[in-house]
């Protein structure tokens, strides 16, 4: 509405593109007839009222040659009842220049058309509340196909037709519409013109549309802020180009209640600020996506989506209440005038600085309420609540180019965040730059996921060389973060830090390319000490599959940081590594690998690695896996390469139960100068080794020195030593060729290996793919072919040992070096069942070393069905010695202990029992020496226990005999020796024999202590009994040549049992003292029993297994006893 006031003359320079037009002209034509427009001004002239026109239906029309607003003009169109749109056309040949103000009398609508051009002054201002369009179209036309042209105004004749509603502008064929002034219309404004020339303040009620046929170019000045507002939808269309700079002054901007989209056939050219109450698009002109370019600084915020396809320049801020689609950014600079400046607090409590003026910044914030809409902006609503388009606050861009040093990256939906589930997916990202790679921030409410490679590493582009330090990477995710073969790369002279923190799960899917890596901090820095950074991973569960490989690797002088990686439940490695590398050249030193989880598995040739290949010391390895670890084809290990002389690093594992399978293994290894660190496993639980892969590697523990061969094949041996291996679990199973296993074959000495077990299970041999035995499950120390290292020693404790079905516990050489100890300490048991199987310390033949010993102390030794304990040596060095203690010791069908040499001196075997010692089948103790028929003398065998027992006719032997040499001494020392006796040479009977072949025999000395012969006889027991009438005749009942056969059933009156058939057994023990009987005086003689003299014909007698004791104290012999004997010998050997 106007307001009728004389005013002043004011004379306006509209830039110099008008001249002072204080009264400007307005004049109809005369197209309409007797309707034609009419002009009535004040005296002034300052007044002017449009009156007049054709009116059909509800639209006005005007037609003028003229029409012009002075700068001091107020100019209105009456609005007669009823009518709802004044259109206004100009036929003349010049453009229309509105420099005061043009408004409606009324609500209705006003549309402007002059293909010649229109100009908004400075001061020109719009007074309409309802929509309000200008045009340089030719004519306007009408859903009907009728129009209203400016260019042909006779044709057709309007006061003949019934304009139906709905309006458009026509064909645009020229002119350009200039805006230096305030335009604000109550409802719809538009600008459509082949050019827009804008500044100055745009604001519509509602929708605000300005179009280009050609180009939209919109400015600001420092003084003059731009504005375009609108309360619904705004956009801006170039068909051509789309050019708007408006950051000169901090005023201007963008602003739409709802979606703002600027939309051009090519790139938009878009330095501004954007705010919009639902979605940002930038388009093409068939609505696909299209591109922005800023050279300077864009801030969008959006409460809906945000989405174009592609975006160049300067540091880009967005703010989204929904979802970001880009399809691909790149940062060129910074801008010094950039708004953004602060500090953000990320999910996980840690902050963030985030300046687009002083860093080079892509900074996106999806699904967050921190849009906002500047308090000043009069006729936009702020947003109120979330658009109807926003489903998620997802953020997705294809590809992200940084190439500007320091710069940054960050992305989040996190940011003040509204209820909308956010996840976030990137293609490539290329942060590539020097002196400092750009650093990358995602924080996502809900997944993160790469679909390519993020890269921030301190590379010249120019060069391709590296010359700065990487950049960090930091993902934090409220759901799953997945790697699909994507990566995360920062190399430099010191590598970034890389940190994932998801609390979901992480999974990494590699390219299947063994060489490339899905994770890595590499530093190539030549400063010694300088530290790289770190790798660190936070999850519930994390799995990496198809080579995804997680690497921290020094290539300089600098050290390469450790790798953490922690999860709440599982860890799983399908053909994949963790791996920490000081590689060849460098000096600098590894990094630790770090790993905790409830379960970790390692699967198809997957692995945790500790390498060193050149002079820096590798990193440890430290694994916890509270419930389970699991190795299946894989293997955890510490290495020192060829030629290296970087000292191994540390492995230790723990966790309650330890599989491993397949080949897989659990090693720390030498080949170079340096030593092999330890390996140290503790497993709660139970540790099970089992089998050999498809291509004979055998499963388990190794700590190995070994040679290298050079280019020439020639062998170079290594220096380095190995490290120990120590091991504690409650249950210890080596099964199927696996293997512990400590060896050298170069000029260090192997590493020791101690193992402290509840129960120690070693059994079976492994198979080859084809079948073919391959090797049997072990525990071995070695000394390989011309090694000059010594061999470790091998300690065990444990309640009980196994050892059965081929599988071995074994000491040698084959080198210069000696062969190690077996040292083992088991409280309970020891069975060794099996050909092959026991425990061995031997020297090879050609070996020079000597052998080691062997030290087993146990309650009780089981050898039998061939298996053996055996030390030896067939080289040249000395074969080691045998002590075993315990209470007692059995030897079953050709159970064997043997000290025996080829040509040195056999090793000395010590026995020491507390209860007996026996022998049957064929057993054997041995220190035989000269076995190839040469020197050496027999090494000597000493017992001592209570009993030694063997079968006289099972030709079970004691021997310590010599070919060339001098026999060996056997010292016997026992209360009773049964069933083997002393004899010159060996026998089909159970001997002891110490003869030499062609030297001289040894001594055999058997001591029986405690026998004092001055005291006569044992005192008897005062009981005595009449067997004859207590025995039954079973057996000679009509079969007195059986009877005969059988023999005498004899009380010696010393141990086993008790002195009188009326007396019952003092306990449980297997021999007795001797006793005295204090003759009661009640006690009774047991008359015989003539009845029982004579029996029926009688059955085939069966042996007696035991005894027992009845309520009333009476003895019986049983057939098949209730419990185990104390020893298989107590059973009978011939009765039946």
């Amino acid at each position: 509405m106007r307001i009728l006031t004389i005013a002043t003359s004011i004379i306006l320079s509209v830039e110099g593109i008008v001249g002072d037009r204080t009264l400007a002209q307005i004049t109809p034509d005369r197209t309409l007839g007797a309707e034609n427009s009419q002009v009535f001004r004040d005296a002034s002239g300052q007044l002017v009222d449009i009156g007049g026109g054709a009116i059909r239906g509800t639209n006005l029309f005007h037609s003028f040659t003229e029409f012009n607003v002075g700068g001091q003009q107020q100019v209105y169109f009456t609005n007669p009842a009823g009518i709802e749109t004044i259109l206004s056309r100009v036929t003349g040949g010049n453009p229309s220049e509105i420099l005061g103000t043009l408004g409606v009398n009324g609500n209705a609508n006003l549309f402007l058309l002059n293909p010649n051009g229109i100009l908004f002054g400075r001061d020109a201002r719009l007074d309409i509340a309802g929509s309000f369009g200008a045009t340089t179209a030719d004519r306007f036309s009408f859903n009907n196909g009728l129009e209203f042209s400016a260019v042909d105004p006779n044709v057709p004749p309007l006061l003949t037709l019934t304009i139906n509603p709905g309006v458009q502008p026509g064909r645009v064929v020229g002119g350009t519409i200039t805006n230096w002034g305030n335009l604000t219309a109550g409802q719809d404004l538009s600008l459509i013109a082949n050019t827009l020339n804008l500044s100055g303040r745009l604001q519509a009620g509602r929708a605000l549309t300005l179009r280009a046929l050609d180009t939209a170019w919109i400015r600001d000045r420092s003084t003059h802020p731009f504005l375009a507002s609108a309360g619904g939808d705004l956009r801006v269309q170039g068909d051509r180009q789309v050019n708007i700079f408006a950051l000169n002054h901090p005023d201007s901007g963008f602003f739409a209640g709802e979606n703002l989209v600027l939309r051009s056939a090519n790139a938009v050219q878009g330095d501004a600020h954007y705010t919009a109450g639902g979605d940002f698009r930038i388009e093409q002109l068939n609505g696909r996506l299209g591109s922005l370019s800023s050279p300077y600084d864009p801030i969008i915020r959006a409460n809906g989506n945000v989405s174009f396809t592609r975006y160049t320049g300067a540091s880009l801020h967005i703010f989204a209440g929904g979802a970001v689609n880009i399809g691909s950014v790149e940062i060129t600079g910074t801008d010094v005038t950039n708004a953004v400046n602060e500090t953000v607090v990320l999910s996980d409590g840690s902050t963030l600085r985030v300046s687009g003026a002083t860093q080079p910044t892509l900074d996106i914030r999806a699904g967050t309420t921190a849009v906002g809409m500047p308090s000043d902006v009069t006729g936009t609503p702020a947003p109120t609540g979330l658009s109807q388009s926003t489903p998620s606050a997802n953020i997705t861009i294809g590809e992200i180019i940084l190439n500007q040093p320091d710069g940054l990256v960050f992305l989040t939906n996190q940011y003040q965040p509204n209820s909308l589930n956010g996840t976030i997916e990137l293609g490539l990202v290329d942060a590539i730059a020097s002196p400092v790679g750009g650093s990358i921030t995602l924080d996502a409410r809900s997944g993160i996921t790469l679909n390519d490679i993020v890269e921030v590493s301190g590379v010249d582009l120019s060069t391709n060389f590296i010359t700065g330090n990487g950049g960090n990477v930091t993902l934090l995710a409220g759901g799953d973060i997945r790697l699909n073969e994507g990566a995360i790369i920062s190399d430099g002279l010191l590598g970034g830090n890389i940190r994932l923190n998801s609390e979901g799960a992480i999974a990494i899917r590699g390219t299947g390319n063994s060489t490339e890596y899905s994770i890595a901090s590499n530093t190539f820095t030549d400063t010694a000490g300088a530290n790289s950074g770190s790798i660190e991973i936070t999850a519930q569960s994390l799995s990496s599959s198809n080579a995804g490989n997680i690497a921290a690797i020094t290539f300089g002088n600098g050290n390469a940081g450790n790798i953490t990686i922690s999860t709440d439940d599982f860890i799983s490695l399908d053909n994949s590594e963790i791996v920490n590398v000081v590689e060849i050249g460098a000096t600098g030193s590894g990094g630790d690998i770090n790993v905790t989880t409830r379960s970790l598995s390692l699967e198809n040739v997957s692995g945790i690695l500790a390498l060193t290949l050149a002079d820096g010391a590798a990193g440890d390895v430290n694994l916890t896996a509270r419930e389970s670890a699991s190795l299946n084809d894989s293997q955890v290990a510490s290495f020192v390469n060829l030629g290296a002389a970087g000292q191994g690093g540390n492995l230790n594992l723990s966790t309650s139960s330890l599989l491993v399978t397949n080949g897989a293994q659990v090693s720390a290894n030498t080949l170079g100068l340096g030593s092999a660190g330890q390996v140290r496993i503790n497993a709660a639980d139970s540790v099970i080794l089992d089998g050999i892969s498809d291509d004979g590697i055998a499963s388990g523990v190794f700590s190995n020195v070994f040679n290298r061969i050079d280019a020439d094949g020639l062998i170079i041996a290594t220096e380095g030593n190995g490290g120990n291996i120590d091991l504690t679990t409650r249950s210890l199973s080596i099964l199927n060729g696996a293997q512990i296993n400590a060896s050298t074959e170069g000029i260090g000495d192997a590493g020791n290996i101690n193992l402290n077990a509840n129960s120690v299970r070693v059994t079976g041999t492994g198979f080859d793919s084809f079948q073919n035995i391959f090797s049997p499950s072990s525990i071995v120390s070695e000394v390989l072919f011309d090694a000059d290292g010594a061999g470790g020693s091998i300690s065990l404790t444990a309640a009980t040992l196994e050892v059965s079905d081929g599988a071995q516990i074994s000491a040698s050489t084959d080198g210069l070096g000696n062969a190690g100890n077996l040292d083992l300490n088991i409280t309970d048991s020891v069975t060794l069942t099996g050909t092959a199987s026991g425990l061995f310390a031997d020297t090879l033949t050609g070996s020079s070393g000597n052998g080691g010993s062997i030290f087993l102390s146990s309650n009780q030794v089981f050898i039998q069905d061939e298996a053996s304990i055996g030390v030896g040596s067939d080289g040249f060095g000395v074969g080691g010695n045998i002590q075993i203690n315990g209470n007692s010791l059995f030897l079953d069908n050709r159970g064997l202990i043997s000290a025996r040499t080829a040509s040195t001196t056999g090793g000395n075997i010590t026995l020491n029992f507390a209860d007996a010692i026996v022998l049957r089948r064929e057993s054997e103790i041995s220190t035989t020496a000269g076995t190839a028929q040469a020197g050496g003398d027999g090494g000597n065998v000493t017992v001592d226990t209570n009993f030694l027992v063997a079968v006289e006719s099972e030709n079970s032997d004691i021997t310590a005999n010599a070919f060339q040499g001098q026999g060996g001494n056997i010292s016997i020392t026992a209360i009773g020796v049964f069933g083997i006796a002393p004899r010159e040479a060996q026998t089909e009977l159970s001997d002891i024999t110490a003869s030499s072949e062609f030297g001289v025999d040894g001594v055999i000395e058997i001591n029986r202590p405690d026998v004092d012969p001055s005291r006569g006889t044992a005192e008897l027991p005062t009981d005595v009994v009449d067997a004859s009438r207590l025995v039954a005749q079973g057996c000679s009942a009509g079969n007195e040549a059986i009877a005969s056969q059988i023999g005498e059933f004899t009380i010696t009156g010393r141990g086993g049992l008790p002195p009188s058939p009326t007396e019952q057994l003092n306990g449980d023990a297997i021999l007795a003292d001797w006793e005295t009987l204090e003759t009661p005086a009640d006690l009774q003689t047991a008359p015989a029993d003539a009845a029982s003299a004579i029996e029926p014909a009688p059955a085939e007698l069966v042996e007696a297994q035991g005894w027992a004791i009845a309520p009333n104290g009476q003895l019986t012999l049983i057939a098949q006893a209730t419990a185990t004997p104390h020893f298989p010998w107590a059973t009978s050997a011939t009765c039946r």
